[in-house]
């Protein structure tokens, strides 16, 4: 209950054709949940929006939601945003949350991914520009979902 009031007290509020809060980006709606999570809250803090946590599959849609967080980065707190990604059941291979699919794009920032054997999640951090790495799932970030 109490994430909930978290969820609703921190959203960035958008407009469009999208669910209130979401943002229309592409071919779907974000949400950006500017609270610090670890990946795993991040996963559940997106399905009780009625999301998921976001899941890039393309280049121009990786330019949107870059180019959106830029435009809010002085709202996003310190640290990043996590998106749909992990590593966890075989290093370096690396497959969207809650599936069995490859990933099939990524913007790693050069000489990512690390590689750690703690590092198993995806994350776009603000200091790398929003270009993608592992992390690990520990950390705290914010959350972006997507909605399709």
């Amino acid at each position: 209950m109490f994430y909930i009031v978290v969820l609703l007290s921190t959203v960035v509020i958008a407009s469009g054709t999208c669910p209130d809060g979401f943002r229309h980006l592409g071919n779907g709606c974000y949400l950006l949940i500017r609270n610090y999570f670890n990946w795993p809250e991040a996963l559940m803090m997106c399905q009780y929006a009625g999301a998921e946590l976001a899941k890039i599959e393309i280049d121009t849609e990786n330019s949107l939601v870059k180019d959106w967080l830029r435009t809010y980065g002085n709202n996003i707190r310190e640290g990043g945003v996590w998106i749909s990604g992990t590593d966890v059941l075989e290093e370096n291979r690396w497959f969207y949350a809650r599936s069995t699919r490859v990933l099939t794009f990524a913007d790693w920032y050069p000489g990512r991914p690390i590689g750690k054997p703690t590092a198993h999640c995806l994350a776009m951090p603000r200091v790398l520009n929003y270009m993608w790495t592992d992390e690990a799932c520990g950390n705290l970030n914010n959350a972006i979902c997507r909605k399709s």
